[in-house]
């Protein structure tokens, strides 16, 4: 019975954990209001630009971020 209720135990605080990092690095649309306000509106003009000259480099943005991001390897170098 210990074994169970500490298997149960563990895999609680398992969820929980994952539960919470999850929630924590969600992205929402003016996050970076208060510390760079302009931000967003510079990035959108860039991409819009790059698409403009190269077609396809939304898709390749897209297939990055996902590849790359999606597990969570995100960084400034992108």
């Amino acid at each position: 019975v210990r074994i169970e209720l500490l298997g149960i135990s563990v895999l609680l605080v398992c969820t929980a954990g994952i539960t919470c990092t999850a929630q924590q690095t969600e992205l929402m649309e003016g996050y970076y209001q208060t510390l760079c306000p302009s931000a967003e509106d510079t990035i959108r003009e860039q991409v819009d630009k790059l698409y403009h000259e190269h077609g396809n480099t939304a898709v390749s943005w897209l297939r990055t971020i996902f590849h790359d991001c999606m597990v969570e390897s995100c960084d400034a170098s992108i």
